[in-house]
């Protein structure tokens, strides 16, 4: 709240209170903004949840109920929609809490993503098509590939990219649906994502024994390797700010690496973490609990003072001009107009 406008006099400790009230409100929200990262998982007691993570790894279930949920896309409106395996339905969560189906009777749809337009791209576990879905739902195929169809990831162009871990391939289909072998010679290759700059980053498992990889290719498809020594990995996620998250199915562990390949652990000790997704923010009871505080808090000013105004005696009472100024100090605002409420009440 900005109070530089009033006179000194009029700027008491009672509004740089009530200012420093609303700032903390105004942080809370803020910090409850942050992106939020969600988990699907195949197996066990936990293939009937989503997971969504606050930007400082704190876990919460956002959806439960489901028949082993796999692929997850954010769609322009910022909602949650993920394929679930095992009742053969896409699911939409709206961000006010909402769930909404989709699309029903497919063959075990498994992994989605959005083109720029909002387009949905779908592919299945036992399906060699790709279909797609107008942002209304209308759905038509897209491509077919006689391949073993996994991750999917689009670049900013509209360019589809899919694992084919059984054929050790990367293929590309143009948004005219013409198909390639963008990268060969990959090892059980399930998750990907593209970045910013339209880079493309793809999990290598190898099946000798030795330690899997995210391998990054340009547009072109220059390989380089970006990180090396991680377990069984599956999912792939970028943030906001370009790092990558990894989920790590054998150790139960998802890692951020930085752009320039910095690895940490996000979070620990989960069953099998599949597939991620970045979207709409994940709640953090900290921030929501402080803005409620702080806003209880003023309320109880305001009323404790306007109680103590109507019950005072006559002779300890002020001037119309008095309770204004009093008002105004209360508050630390501005125009008249934003103060009638309050000067109503004293």
């Amino acid at each position: 709240m900005n109070v530089s406008h009033l006179p000194r006099r009029l700027v008491t400790r009672r509004a740089m209170i009530t200012a420093l009230s609303l700032a903390i409100c105004q942080l809370g929200v803020a910090i409850e903004a942050s992106a939020g990262l969600y988990l699907t998982s195949g197996i066990g007691v936990d293939q009937h949840h989503i997971y969504g993570f606050t930007s400082t790894g704190g876990k919460s279930v956002v959806a439960d109920g489901l028949n082993t949920p796999m692929g997850m896309a954010i769609d322009t409106n910022g909602a949650l929609v993920v394929a679930d395996y095992g009742s053969g339905s896409i699911y939409k969560f709206g961000k006010d809490g909402s769930q909404s189906t989709f699309a029903t009777g497919l063959d075990h749809p498994w992994a989605l993503a959005f083109d720029p337009s909002g387009n949905l791209y779908e592919s299945g576990d036992r399906s060699f098509n790709i279909y797609k879905y107008s942002p209304t739902g209308a759905r038509s195929t897209f491509a077919f590939w006689n391949g073993t169809n996994w991750g999917l990831a689009i670049d900013k162009n509209g360019n589809l990219f899919m694992t084919d871990p059984g054929n050790l391939d990367v293929v590309k289909i143009t948004p005219q649906g013409t198909r390639s072998v963008f990268a060969g010679g990959l090892s059980l290759s399930r998750g990907i994502a593209v970045d910013s700059n339209g880079n493309i980053f793809v999990t290598n498992n190898p099946t000798d024994g030795n330690p899997s990889a995210i391998f990054k290719f340009t547009p072109s498809g220059v390989r380089s390797t970006f990180a090396t020594g991680l377990g069984d990995l599956v999912g792939l996620a970028f943030d906001n700010d370009g790092n990558l998250f990894a989920a790590d199915s054998d150790s139960g562990t998802i890692y951020r690496l930085t752009p320039s390949g910095t690895r940490s652990t996000f979070a620990s000790g989960l069953n099998s973490p599949d597939w991620l997704t970045f979207g709409n923010s994940v709640p953090e009871p900290p921030a929501i609990s402080l803005c409620a505080i702080s806003a209880l808090l003023l309320s109880l000013r305001v009323r404790f003072v306007s109680r103590i105004r109507r019950t005072a005696p006559a002779s300890h009472r002020q001037s119309p001009r008095s309770r204004f100024r009093r008002a105004v100090r209360l508050t630390g605002a501005g125009p008249y107009r934003q103060l009638s409420g309050v000067r109503r009440r004293c």
